[in-house]
Parts: C-alpha cells; structure tokens; sequence
C-alpha cells in the first residue's frame, strides 16, 4: 500500500490509539485529538489538542482551550498562538506516511510528558530542549562544531564550561575570544571570522600530543572554531532579540525562572 498518498491527519488519525488518543476530523486540514498521559505518579493526565496541517506536510498541535498548560510561555516552548515548539524550526517533521507519523506522535507524547513535570517542578525537565525561536539554529551550529572538535570540547559544552568574550581590536576590528574554564584556547577576528594566527598548533583534542599538528593543517579545525565561537555569540544575540520580541506580553508564572517573570513581579 502506497501510505504517501495518504492524508498526513489521517495518518496520524491511524495511530491514534497506540498513543492512548481518540481522533476526530474537524476540516480537511484541521483535528481534534483527545490524547491521555501518564505523569510519573501514575495518574493519567488528559489533553484536548487541535491539530493543524501546514502547506509543507508538518502539523502544528495546540490545545483546543487552554486547561492543562498555559496560553503562551516560552519557557515551556509554548508559542504565542499557543501552539506547541515541538521542533527546531527547520527540522519539523513532515508527516508523509506511517513512520513519520509514528515519530510526529512519539515527540508529541514526550512534549506533553514534559509539560507534566514541568508544571509540578516549575522549571523545564530537558537540559537538552533547543534554544528559542531562530537561536535554534546558531545551537545546532555550536553543537555541531563541538563534536567536531573532540571530546574535550564535548565534555566541558556539556558541562557549560564553554564561555566566549569580545575584545576590541585595533587593527582588524573586534576580537572573539573562546574561552573554557576561565582559559582563553583561540581567538577570532570578527570581521574577517578567521581564527588568530593559523599557525599556532591545533586546539582540538590532540593538544597533550606533542607533535600535534598545527591549525593550518588540521582538518577543518580553524573553520569550526569559527563556527563555535561566532555561533556562541550569534546565539546570544538572538535569545536576547527573542525575548525583546515578548517584552508587552506578562509572564504566566508556571515557572521559578523567566525573564519575563520580573514583569509579573513588579504589578
């Protein structure tokens, strides 16, 4: 059986029962979808969702009246409309036959158990949750050049060790500086988003080799420590405009820590 030629809402309709959910067509393009969780007590926790099909096969989820979780709250990846961030935006899932149906319901359903520890431990569960809106991508590209880079750089991103610093400079402009454990490993200039000196050896995970090669000749290595460090900054920056984004709307104060919280404090 051929399922691309299936509607991508009644793929998801199809599996409905596997998630513990009942599905009900509203449009061609729209469904109400009843899905019950388990919460890590045991009891069940009930969710009246509407879905929505986007031109591009993805499909949007957001609960038909807000009851269980709160109409907007970034912290909780809950969008303005509120529709739920289930994605990095350029990676949502097209639902075109059962096995990306089956992955769209699987992060639903560990989207929603989330949401049920979050509103007990007010604070997102997920270490790991993507960064806000189009921060998201500069997240990804950091990542991405931390693994390149090697376990030494993995482990102390893990453990948010990596920081960065801009410095003025005189001659090529401002100066990036990546930084872990309070040490500076290389820096960039801004303008010309090249590594300082290629020559130095490489700062990747051969560095207690003494004969380890020099920048120039390692890898890509100068190019990803481009992409870390600019990433880490970009990344900042546009958290920094995602949240200036939401600076009318008041914090819903479902967790201890927001930015938007202090609004709510000062009423």
């Amino acid at each position: 059986m051929n399922t691309k030629a299936i509607h991508p809402l009644a793929l998801i309709e199809a599996l409905a029962t596997e998630f513990f959910s009942a599905a009900k067509a509203r449009t061609a393009d729209s469904m109400d979808l009843h899905i019950d969780v388990t919460a890590p007590s045991g009891h069940s926790v009930p969710f009246d969702l509407e879905l929505t099909l986007e031109p591009n096969q993805t499909v949007k989820a957001k609960e038909i009246v807000p009851a269980q979780l709160p109409e907007f709250c970034p912290e909780r990846h809950i969008n303005f409309d509120g529709s739920f961030c289930l994605f990095v935006p350029d990676e949502a899932i097209r639902v075109v036959d059962e096995e990306t149906a089956r992955a769209w319901f699987e992060t639903l359903w560990n989207f929603l158990k989330a949401q049920i520890k979050a509103e007990k431990k007010r604070v997102w569960p997920d270490d790991n949750a993507w960064a806000h809106g189009l921060a998201a991508a500069h997240q990804r590209k950091v990542e991405q050049a931390v693994k390149s880079l090697g376990p030494k750089f993995e482990t102390a991103y893990s453990r948010r060790q990596i920081a960065f610093d801009e410095k003025k400079g005189k001659k090529h402009g401002n100066i990036l500086r990546l930084i872990i454990k309070e040490k500076v490993v290389f820096s960039v200039f801004v303008n010309r988003r090249r590594v300082i000196n290629h020559n130095q050896r490489c700062f990747c995970d051969s560095m207690g080799n003494k004969k380890r090669r020099r920048l120039r000749g390692c890898s890509d290595h100068a190019q990803q420590g481009v992409d870390l460090v600019m990433g880490l900054r970009d990344w900042k920056i546009a958290e920094e405009k995602f949240w200036e984004s939401f600076k009318d709307r008041l914090c819903c104060n479902t967790c201890d820590v927001c930015p938007l919280k202090s609004k709510v404090e000062a009423i």
